[in-house]
């Protein structure tokens, strides 16, 4: 593998939770640690900033790291969805090239960034790598540059679709990963069921 450069990392925690009764997922406790604890345990070493995107639970959250609030944090009932989340981490990134991850995937693949680094060396025009399991592709499981910002406030608010902006930026697809890497955290019944942590 070709060695990472000094990344920042993105998690985003700002959904309403509503398939998980209305709770904060990122601190949702499964194996006795709330999920964000899982995710930030499998971030590589070459991670030295940690932007948390959320909008509630701001106090919890900061001891994981610098906590963000997207554009319509002032209105509880509002969640804007992740690409908002993502342009308010952006805003904050000191590196040029930022992991994202939700916060509610604790098996979360500890190898992505490596190998998302090196499809990206072959592609040097490119500015987005995504990972692609066996099934499909993860469209918040990222590895984006900063420079991403300036095309994500103009295809924001008038377009939200993740997807629709991964395509248009020719983002590259880095595959090869078990599907159960990226398995979402989004009920209750998910808590008790999901596989043992690796």
């Amino acid at each position: 593998m070709i060695p990472l450069p000094s990344l920042s990392a993105i998690i985003l925690a700002g959904g309403a939770g509503s398939r998980m009764q209305g709770q904060d997922k990122g601190l949702v406790a499964w194996q006795g640690q709330p999920l964000i604890q899982h995710v930030m345990k499998r971030l590589p070493a070459a991670v030295c900033q940690r932007v948390i995107s959320a909008n509630r639970n701001l106090v919890t959250y900061a001891q994981w790291g610098e906590v963000v609030t997207d554009h319509n944090a002032h209105s509880p009932e509002t969640f804007a969805g992740p690409l908002a989340g993502l342009i308010a981490g952006l805003t904050r990134c000191l590196n040029p090239w930022i992991l994202v991850t939700p916060c509610d995937v604790p098996l979360y693949p500890t190898d992505f960034a490596e190998r998302a680094w090196a499809a990206l060396q072959a592609y040097p025009s490119r500015q987005i790598a995504v990972a692609q399991d066996e099934h499909r592709l993860h469209p918040l499981c990222l590895l984006v540059h900063r420079d991403q910002l300036n095309v994500l406030q103009a295809y924001f608010p008038k377009q939200r679709r993740v997807m629709d902006w991964l395509e248009q930026q020719n983002a590259i697809a880095v595959n090869g990963f078990d599907a159960a890497c990226f398995a979402n955290f989004n009920t209750p019944t998910d808590l008790q069921h999901r596989p043992i942590l690796r």
